[in-house]
């Protein structure tokens, strides 16, 4: 085998294995601290564009419902979960791909700065699902 394809090989597996990894330990730990409330109850609210950061009316907004915010925590769990493993793992980045997508959508319309991060995420979800667009492929044409 000569070095060039082994490199390659090397390279087609460890990334995505990497990224999966990364993805699956970021969104435990984003699932775990919903479950017992990351957003600030809502009290009385008002909120003055003139003053307040959008974030603050972000971080009420989803702590409005605890119902989603448990939801959206379960949701990231189980993303997690699944993508640690291979016969999983697939599925895992279809259904995390639109909670990344909504999480970096939403840190740019509030401001909120972890923009470069959730992007961050966003990319990596994406590249996993390019990496397995063969099989997603397959999936659709059936």
């Amino acid at each position: 085998m000569d070095t060039a394809n082994r490199w390659k090989r090397i390279f087609s597996k460890s990334i995505p294995a990497t990224m999966r990894l990364y993805l699956a330990f970021s969104f435990f730990l984003y699932g775990i601290v919903k479950i017992p409330g990351q957003f600030s109850p809502p009290k009385t609210f008002t909120f003055d564009p003139s003053q307040d950061e959008p974030l603050i009316l972000a971080w009420h907004f989803f702590g409005y419902s605890r119902f989603y915010e448990i939801f959206i925590g379960i949701a990231e769990l189980a993303c997690a979960l699944l993508l640690l493993f291979p016969r999983t793992r697939t599925i895992a980045a279809v259904c995390l791909f639109p909670i990344t997508l909504n999480i970096t959508i939403v840190n740019f319309a509030f401001d909120i700065s972890a923009q470069n991060y959730s992007l961050l995420l966003t990319v990596m979800c994406g590249l996993l699902l390019w990496v397995d667009r063969k099989k997603l492929v397959g999936l659709l044409a059936k």
